[in-house]
């Protein structure tokens, strides 16, 4: 165990140590001399059988696994006259961590036992770092105090994340990066990962060593601690990094359409994985319940994790840009068939990168529901696909009151939603599975209705009469590093929907 770096300031307020017996016998000048001598020199130092109050003591580890699931043991032992000093009261402050797992508890106090002891539990702080811990024993004749260093390291062991409870989530699934211009959108992240106990660890706990690795097919990841909380913050950017997604060939079932110079357009072309991988271990099944790894436990026998740029869930030298090397051999290795208690676990995310509204028949476009003459009585549905030139739904956010407008311009006929407007969301039509592979692409998360009806079933116009729709549409690419929206763009479909009505 580590002693208490000292910091002492001991003073002894009860009467010096007598002189040795037979000592001769001195003026009362120089034995006013020695008594002041000997009162500096019992505060600079611990005679024994004559000394002040003393506080040592240590620690049962100077270093635990920030996270705030790891604790150590303090432990103050007051002396007076070098003798052991029960029913006292120490004080213990720290300058990061806290006494309560509960509560952010920076001070407290404890009693001291027959033999002189006062123990405390100092939780680590959220993020990796030092805390000075100082005892303090003081009443009207005593005051001394020590201190002791605790470090806050990256968690390890049974304090490290386990690969089963690791997952990556962010607040947008579509920004408008491709839109003219490539505005910069920034999207706040958020990193989870837990123990095998199930003690959720702050990503703040890894930022500052190598533990942590941080990495986007596009655009840029970056990290911070909060500055109030400790907690750490991730913020994705369209900026940075590569300038668009890797252009990968369509899946079995993705849709694709020709672009403008020949090439083909489909919707994997605009998906960005964001990747995070921390270093922690493979998780396993605890049969008898020891808490640790026993050789005929079964466990997640993981690949070192990659960035899987084509959604394939398969390593790719060439297309896949990187892989967490935890055995620092060069390659990316597979499952080893042997379990590991140190090694890269990771978690990705995939958001989609849209353009401008593509006005075309097999893009953006106004799609009826059947024939667009209204029978007497009769009803007919518009919908509005808005999707961008490799078929992915526009960036737009219902905070930001996007919405379509349907334009009745001309004719009578009963409109639903009555106000002509449709709210926007932020959507993917992609669908992946837990592992980042591809599922199937739904169309109908970029579709917006509306329902135009005859309005006087009683009576039968002949000839009948025109009606005329125009759609616009008002959506924002995103947000900015202070959470603000970005302007909103404007677009109009070229060509009105048209019909008669009876």
């Amino acid at each position: 165990m580590r002693p208490f770096r000292t910091k002492q300031h001991t003073q002894h307020r009860s009467a010096p140590c007598p002189s040795p017996a037979g000592s001769p016998t001195r003026s009362r000048r120089t034995a006013g001399l020695l008594l002041a001598l000997a009162a500096i020199v019992s505060m600079a130092t611990l005679a024994t059988g004559c000394e002040g109050a003393k506080v040592s003591g240590t620690a049962d580890r100077t270093t635990i696994a920030a996270g705030g699931c790891d604790e150590a043991l303090v432990t103050a032992t007051v002396t007076i006259s070098g003798k052991p000093k029960g029913s006292k009261t120490v004080t213990f402050d720290t300058t990061a961590g806290s006494f309560s797992k509960t509560e952010d508890l920076t001070s407290t106090t404890a009693v001291t036992d027959a033999e002189g002891k006062a123990t405390v539990e100092l939780f680590a702080t959220t993020a990796v770092g030092t805390a000075t811990v100082t005892a303090t024993f003081q009443d009207a004749n005593y005051d001394a105090s020590q201190s002791i260093t605790i470090t806050f390291g990256p968690p390890t062991g049974e304090f490290a994340p386990v690969s089963d409870k690791i997952s990556l989530t962010c607040d947008q699934l579509n920004v408008g990066a491709l839109r003219n211009g490539q505005p910069e959108a920034v999207v706040p992240c958020h990193l989870s990962a837990e123990t095998a106990a199930g003690c959720p660890l702050p990503a703040a706990a890894f930022i500052g060593s190598d533990t942590l690795i941080l990495k986007a097919e596009a655009g840029t990841l970056e990290a911070k601690a909060d500055d109030w909380t400790g907690n750490l913050l991730l913020a994705y950017k369209t900026s940075g990094g590569s300038t668009e997604p890797v252009d990968v060939d369509p899946a079995k079932g993705e849709p694709s359409r020709a672009g403008p110079l020949g090439e083909t357009l489909n919707p994997r072309d605009g998906v960005v994985t964001i990747f995070v991988a921390l270093r922690g271990r493979e998780a396993f099944t605890d049969v008898n319940g020891n808490g640790v790894f026993d050789e005929d436990e079964p466990f997640d026998d993981t690949e070192e994790p990659f960035l899987d740029a084509d959604d394939d869930g398969v390593f790719t030298l060439g297309i896949d840009p990187y892989f967490a090397d935890s055995n620092g051999n060069g390659k990316q290795d597979g499952p080893n068939g042997t379990y590991d208690a140190t090694t890269y676990i990771a978690a990705s995310f995939k958001i989609i990168w849209s353009g401008d509204l593509e006005e075309k028949p097999d893009a953006g476009r106004l799609e009826l529901s059947g024939p667009a003459a209204i029978p007497n009585g009769g009803s007919v549905t518009i919908t509005a696909y808005l999707l961008d030139a490799r078929l992915n739904p526009i960036a737009a956010f219902s905070d930001n009151y996007d919405y379509v407008g349907f334009t009745l311009n001309n004719g009578w006929t009963v409109m639903d939603p009555s106000s002509g407007q449709r709210t926007l969301k932020n959507v993917s039509a992609i669908h992946f599975d837990n592992q980042g592979r591809y599922l199937e692409y739904l169309p109908e998360a970029a579709a917006y209705t509306v329902t135009l009806s005859d309005d006087d079933s009683s009576t039968t116009n002949d000839p009948p009469y025109d009606w005329s729709l125009s759609v616009d549409v008002t959506a924002t690419a995103g947000t900015d590093a202070d959470g603000n929206y970005l302007s909103q763009d404007s677009y109009t479909f070229q060509q009105p929907e048209t019909g008669t009505y009876q």
